[in-house]
Formats: structure tokens, sequence, C-alpha cells
């Protein structure tokens, strides 16, 4: 594999995560628009990271968490489509094939164990730029911190790797089945009984964070503050960024919420 220009990281325990939503728009908008949902912001349906050790051997998992969530709103169904999870409200008329969210409890009593799970761990994804707004979102809905540790991006990495750079916006063909191909990782649990592929929270970090371990050493990730990605940068100044330990949310800004354009949502 060609050498990326990051060198080693400097720590030895990152966190690869990934999230499964009912949409592209956590904070209620898309290209600076709000989108006119009247069921509001999309919401996340599930959530798994994995954590990985450095080791004499390379990076290798110590522990895991995964969970669902009631959205508290429908699935649509090119989001079902690709995750599976449909919602009803009231348990009844759940089609064949799809797993009902209703009734899991919603992402606020999960919130607690997750914050205990990931400590101050770096966390890795497949498209941060969407991770972490979607994480962001739910914590300050919850009446949380948003993400404060250093945000790292396979994807990125994966971009740079083509020679694209690292941009912040989706690039054609830098998604994590591409990634995977490339590395030699294998995705079949993605592939469910029937032969089609869904988008699986533990699944998706599984494979992630295996290709993490093979990007890492090659000097190809790279640490960023999360203060750097585009809803931050594009919050307004009434609503500050508060890291883990802080005062409680803004509500004027979290009335408002930051600007996701459609480009930087693009899914994995």
């Amino acid at each position: 594999m060609p050498v990326g220009l990051h060198g080693r990281l400097p720590f030895d325990e990152v966190l690869f995560g990934d999230t499964e939503t009912t949409g592209l728009a956590p904070y209620g908008t898309l290209e600076g628009i709000p989108t006119g949902d009247p069921l509001g912001p999309d919401r996340l349906c599930s959530v798994a990271f994995l954590r990985l050790r450095r080791s004499a051997v390379g990076w290798r998992p110590t522990g895991s968490i995964a969970f669902v969530c009631d959205p508290g709103r429908p699935v649509p169904e090119h989001a079902a489509r690709v995750n599976g999870f449909h919602w009803s409200g009231d348990g009844s008329q759940v089609p064949p094939g799809r797993t009902d969210l209703a009734g899991a409890g919603r992402f606020a009593s999960h919130a607690a164990l997750l914050l205990q799970f990931l400590g101050n761990a770096p966390l890795c994804f497949h498209n941060a730029v969407f991770d972490v707004a979607v994480l962001d979102a739910e914590f300050e809905r919850a009446g949380l911190p948003r993400i404060a540790v250093p945000v790292l991006c396979t994807k990125k990495a994966f971009s740079e790797k083509r020679g694209f750079g690292r941009p912040h916006r989706y690039l054609p063909g830098t998604n994590l089945n591409a990634l995977c191909d490339l590395l030699g990782v294998d995705r079949s649990e993605r592939i469910g009984p029937d032969g089609s592929e869904l988008h699986g929270a533990a699944a998706d970090a599984s494979m992630g964070a295996a290709c993490f371990a093979l990007l890492e050493p090659s000097g190809w990730m790279l640490a960023e503050d999360p203060e750097v990605l585009p809803h931050r940068v594009r919050t307004l100044a009434a609503q500050p960024a508060i890291r883990r330990g802080g005062a409680a949310d803004n509500a004027q800004g979290a009335a408002h919420g930051p600007l996701l354009p459609r480009e930087l949502l693009h899914r994995k």
C-alpha cells in the first residue's frame, strides 16, 4: 500500500462508529434551506461503536456497544430500503422483513450508557461529517454536550488516497463498499439472507474499523478538531459549541440549528 502523509496516530485507542437514521437532515435543513418536513428533523435509528486498541500486531477490537432507538417519527421508504427499519408508532402494520423501532426507547434513555462507553477516546467514522452531525443533534436534544474529542474519517482518507484531497463533501466512488473492495475487507456483513444489502450500524462499524486498521499504519488517517466540521462552522454565533462537561445547551441556538448542505450528508 502506498504511504500517506500523516504518519502514525499519536494515540493507541480509537472508537469506530456508525449511525443509521430516518434521513439526511438531523437539523432539518439541506443546502441551507429547511426541508419543510412536517415531521421535523431526521432522527437516529441505531448507532454502534467498536473500541480498537493498538497492539504489537496491529489494531484489535476490545469492546463494542450497539443499540436501536425509537426515532419518534416514521422512517421514509427510501431510508427503510437502506437500513431495514420501520416505525409504526403503536407496533402495528409492520411490513415483512422490517424491524419496528416503536418502543425501543428514545435516544435520551440510552445516552448515558453511550457516553460512558465513549469516554474521551477519539472517534472515527466513514463520513464523519454526517455521523458527527447526527450525534451532535441527538446529544443536544437530550440536553447533553456535543462531541469534543478528536474526529477521524476513513472516507477522507480514501479520498486523499485516490488523489482527491480531503474535502468535507462526498466524492463519487469513496463509499465504504468501494474502500472495502480496495483493501480486501470482507463486506458480507451487509448482505442479508435474501441477498439484498442492508446498512446496519454494527456491521458498518465493523467493516469501517477493519479499513481503519489497514489505513492507519500507512499514514492515511488524520485527526481533526470537530469544530472544523461544516455543521459546526455554520452554527449561528448564538449557538456556541459545548464540550462535554460544559454548561447546558443554548436554547435559542438549538432551535435554529446549523445548516448541512446536501452533498455533505451523502450516505455511506
